[in-house]
């Protein structure tokens, strides 16, 4: 079982009890919880990081959950380049990326998508 998968079952138990609570119901959470929530998240954001960040390859891309964002990189007409996260919509080789239907034979060429925003 991989890291990230023992923290999410983690996260998982905590929210629980919440997920059944009614809409607009109030509740008190203890100074305990709350650092959990902190503790996790930052465990989350520590695994994303150490995640290698090399442009994914179009396979890679085609098997990403729908759930996750990617960082896409694209070339407009202009020559000018817009990055942004977005999240897959469609299957295999058929991707849109949120409102943006790029083509397969294009990718690596005027768009990308990465796991992480990259750094440089």
């Amino acid at each position: 079982m991989s890291d990230l998968t023992v923290l999410e079952k983690r996260i998982e138990g905590l929210t629980t009890g919440l997920s059944q609570m009614p809409e607009n119901e109030t509740i008190q959470v203890s100074r305990t919880f709350i650092a959990n929530v902190r503790k996790y998240m930052v465990e989350l954001l520590e695994l994303r990081r150490a995640e290698p960040n090399e442009p994914l390859t179009f396979d890679e891309l085609r098997k990403t959950p729908w759930r996750d964002p990617v960082w896409v990189s694209v070339f407009d007409d202009d020559g000018r380049l817009c990055s942004t996260w977005c999240h897959l919509r469609g299957r295999g080789n058929n991707l849109f990326v949120d409102n943006y239907n790029p083509p397969r034979d294009a990718y690596a060429k005027t768009w990308t998508a990465y796991r992480n925003k990259p750094t440089n």
